[in-house]
């Protein structure tokens, strides 16, 4: 049995909800981890380069972008405020 830590369990959470077409949902990630999502990762830079889109209470990488997903989701952890 592994026990994860918080951070670790944060960022499983993103890379596995940003792979998909939906993204996340923001309410759910509060209701999980009791944060809002823009207090544990600094987003705005990937939002201004339209790597990630923001509606209601969704983030998610668009379509036209999926194929660089892995440097959108290792830049995104890199943004994990500690």
């Amino acid at each position: 049995k592994e026990v994860i830590d918080i951070n670790t369990d944060i960022e499983n959470y993103l890379m596995l909800g940003l792979r998909k077409i939906e993204g996340i949902s923001k309410s759910k990630f509060k209701d999980r981890y009791n944060k809002d999502i823009r207090d544990v990762f600094d987003i705005d830079k990937l939002l201004d380069l339209s790597y990630i889109k923001e509606e209601a209470d969704k983030i998610y990488i668009p379509e036209d972008k999926l194929y660089i997903s892995n440097y959108i989701l290792l830049n995104f952890i890199g943004g994990l405020n500690e």
